[in-house]
């Protein structure tokens, strides 16, 4: 019996295309015989009598992707097949789950006995002896927008997804005369042929391009000069069809370009620049004079950077060194949120990683009695629950919840290069974060070794470290393009069957 309701004649009135005039819009309960396993056959019969080895019971995980899982968890004996004539499964038979993964559906094609098992049904066409409706076209019929939208016309707003056999016998089935149907189950499989042999092909190609990429990139990093390194980086741009194709990529490409900036082999050095050595020497007198005036507050003494922790070689005129030697740590504290407001009264208050987005900092809240202040030029980084967003402070000033630290960077190091330098580093510090909410600690910060090169060479990093990213950008803008056109591409293609 069909579901009787406004809404199914509704759905049978409206259809969103035409279709030939030789074809027939009928009810499915018309053509096919519909039912499941009822659930005091389940429970009285089927239940007792479970066993490991039998005639096998298809669930709806059996069913994926319009094709059989034989993949069994329960089965029944022959005495009890016997019992239940109406859920065997007959060769041809179509098979659909009517609670959980609504909409999957496949063909029953198999040589042996089995049965509907629980939340499964099953589509028996009329066929008889004269043949007039393929289960191969019904496959495709029901795999399609239209056919699947039929399927899940009647769904209950449940926990999980549910329809009623009923629901299943209501919907509109689209009927080419025989013929027809052949015609487009051949086309189907031609075309499903060939888009297989298409994705081996793109996989075949996609694994080419995966490996010409990694080596490309393994060749940018052993380039023995700048002018070596910037011919290869040319290389990989100017095969962008070749090497680039996705957003991933481009992140690829950025990471190295950050890995090469903070191991001295982005740029040239040039003799005539003034040794890291004596950089450090006049930010640590400035340091221990801004302790003196009770300015910052002195840190407990850093360890001293063994062999073992040197992660890479960095040229002659660069050192070594904690970062806690050459930054004043600033880390946050949590306020009440009584005290913040949002009439902007005061300084803005940063709750955590959520006032970061796109390298903006979004106010939401203030707070007149600051705790933690930050200051324009500092660099902000999220310690707890998303650990590692980064961020220059572009405000005068900010007040900093305990999600959040601020590293202020003492005279003569740009904060630019600080900036790279952290953002290459920011995995290694998601790896050091601990707790049910990951956080980080002030050693994890305090006790990075940083390579420091001399202040000129910093900024000649940070020029190049801009053109390359800026490159970058315009990159990731094309494959976005792309990737808008692939959409409208396959929304109209969607259109079209629909």
């Amino acid at each position: 019996t069909p579901i009787k309701s406004s809404a199914a004649s509704d759905v049978y009135k409206r259809q969103p295309f035409e279709i030939p005039e030789s074809w027939e819009k009928i009810k499915l309960y018309k053509l096919a015989f519909i039912t499941k396993l009822a659930g005091f056959e389940y429970t009285n019969v089927v239940c007792p009598n479970l066993k490991e080895k039998g005639i096998p019971l298809f669930k709806g995980k059996n069913i994926q992707n319009g094709k059989l899982v034989l993949d069994f968890e329960s089965y029944i004996s022959e005495e009890t097949s016997n019992i239940l004539l109406r859920s065997q499964i007959n060769k041809k038979c179509l098979l659909t789950p009517y609670v959980g993964t609504i909409g999957n559906i496949a063909i029953f094609d198999c040589d042996y006995k089995a049965h509907l098992g629980s939340n499964v049904g099953k589509i028996e066409f009329y066929n008889n002896n004269n043949k007039n409706i393929l289960e191969e076209f019904a496959l495709i019929y029901f795999r399609s927008n239209y056919g699947l939208s039929q399927l899940k016309k009647h769904k209950k707003a449940t926990a999980q997804e549910s329809i009623s056999i009923e629901a299943i016998r209501d919907c509109i089935f689209l009927l080419p005369p025989l013929a027809e149907q052949k015609r487009i189950v051949e086309k189907v499989d031609r075309l499903q042929e060939l888009i297989k042999n298409l994705k081996e092909v793109y996989l075949s190609n996609e694994e080419s391009r995966l490996n010409l990429k990694k080596s490309l990139l393994a060749e940018i990093e052993k380039s023995n000069s700048d002018k070596e390194l910037l011919k290869n980086l040319e290389l990989v741009f100017s095969n962008f069809d070749k090497v680039i194709r996705s957003k991933e990529d481009i992140k690829d490409i950025r990471n190295l370009i950050l890995s090469l900036a903070i191991k001295g082999k982005l740029v040239e050095q040039n003799p005539e620049d003034k040794p890291a050595s004596e950089l450090l020497t006049r930010i640590k007198e400035e340091k221990e004079r801004l302790i003196k005036e009770k300015v910052i507050k002195k840190e407990k003494e850093l360890p001293k950077i063994e062999k073992d922790e040197i992660p890479f070689e960095i040229p002659k005129s660069w050192e070594w060194v904690r970062l806690g030697e050459i930054i004043e740590l600033l880390s946050g504290q949590d306020i009440s949120m009584k005290e913040c407001n949002s009439d902007e009264k005061g300084i803005p208050y940063l709750l955590g990683a959520s006032n970061i987005i796109e390298n903006k900092l979004i106010i939401e809240r203030w707070i007149e009695k600051p705790k933690v202040i930050a200051i324009k030029n500092d660099i902000l980084i999220s310690c707890k629950g998303t650990v590692g967003k980064l961020i220059i402070c572009n405000l005068e000033k900010v007040n900093l919840s305990r999600q959040l630290m601020g590293i202020r960077i003492l005279k003569e190091i740009s904060k630019e290069y600080m900036f790279i330098f952290l953002k290459s580093y920011v995995e290694k510090l998601k790896e050091k974060s601990k707790g049910l909410i990951p956080g980080i600690a002030r050693e994890d910060i305090l006790n990075i070794i940083f390579p420091l090169p001399p202040l000129a060479e910093q900024q000649r990093i940070v020029e190049r470290v801009e053109k390359l990213m800026s490159i970058c950008d315009m990159l990731e803008e094309k494959i976005v393009e792309s990737e808008r056109v692939s959409e409208k591409l396959l929304e109209s293609l969607v259109k079209y069957e629909g």
